[in-house]
């Protein structure tokens, strides 16, 4: 009766206000969670992240001065590749009756997204055959995609070669959709993309993705 009573005391003080000190946590999270990103995003947005005392900040290897131009094969041995935060080419996109050119930086924080178009880590080089993944901000180096078409052209130069894509697709998704990109694909696929819809400020859900397929440029040969 007395370990009965003892339980019971248990819950009334410790279990019930615990419960209850997590559901109003919940609660809270869910319900101020927008605004929290918003305001997180927007800050980000307008400071940009600080770099770590390890990273090298904008190493900039790229020269236009390459090892081959639009065709060809190039080994691997005789490719600087880029470490995080470095400068490695250009992306050059043909709309608008106009050229965009921008840095194309290894690495997509918001650090590198502020002087240039951002390759994520996580993909793949142009010239290695399968999906290469660049993020840049709507409101500067990216908001030309906007006016981009089905069948323009974009151009990545490297210091090993340079590269000719054709738009295949240009479509709105959202940030958590994985169906934009293959990044195991075994064909060379450039993706563009950013936040969307492109005149909204504060935080966006939907990314504008835009698509386009190889024409020319060298291959890496990995094998030497």
């Amino acid at each position: 009766m007395k370990n009965n009573f003892a339980t019971k005391k248990l819950i009334g003080y410790l279990v019930l206000p615990l419960a209850f000190f997590i559901i109003t946590l919940l609660f809270l999270y869910c319900t101020f969670k927008p605004f929290v990103e918003i305001a997180a995003n927007t800050w980000s947005a307008i400071s940009g992240d600080r770099w770590s005392d390890d990273t090298e900040i904008y190493n900039d290897i790229f020269t236009d001065s390459t090892l081959l131009g639009y065709e060809g094969t190039v080994k691997a041995s005789d490719i600087t590749f880029p470490t995080f935060g470095t400068v490695y080419g250009k992306i050059e996109i043909f709309t608008n009756n106009t050229v965009y050119s921008m840095p194309l930086i290894f690495g997509d924080n918001n650090a590198c997204l502020k002087v240039g178009a951002g390759h994520y880590i996580g993909s793949h080089f142009p010239g290695e055959n399968s999906t290469i993944l660049v993020s840049g901000h709507n409101t500067n180096f990216f908001n030309c995609l906007k006016y981009t078409k089905v069948g323009e052209t974009i151009e990545i130069t490297t210091n090993y070669g340079k590269y000719k894509y054709e738009i295949t697709d240009i479509s709105p998704k959202h940030k958590n959709d994985k169906t934009a990109y293959n990044l195991a694909a075994e064909k060379e696929t450039l993706v563009l993309y950013t936040c969307y819809p492109f005149d909204v400020v504060g935080y966006k859900v939907n990314r504008y993705y835009v698509t386009a397929t190889l024409i020319t440029g060298p291959m890496i040969d990995p094998y030497n």
